[in-house]
């Protein structure tokens, strides 16, 4: 099977949300259990933001990890 980024895309990925409290400030960061947290990683005002942007840094880093032929989790089953 070709894993290209689309196949990573369509995985399951358990959303993890956290409020976050930095320097007076108070936002929300996405993340998956599976992935490097440090570069895949979304933040907004609300949790739906902080998903949305998780959701597009997926976009871009599974295609180059996929050309790079970097390994990438996938969900537990």
């Amino acid at each position: 099977m070709n894993k290209n980024a689309e196949y990573y895309l369509s995985l399951k990925y358990i959303y993890v949300i956290k409020k976050v409290h930095y320097k007076g400030e108070v936002f929300y960061q996405a993340t998956h259990n599976e992935l490097d947290k440090y570069a895949f990683y979304g933040v907004g005002s609300t949790p739906r933001e902080a998903k949305a942007d998780l959701d597009e840094v997926k976009k871009d880093l599974f295609s180059y990890y996929v050309n790079r032929g970097y390994e990438i989790n996938e969900p537990d089953k």
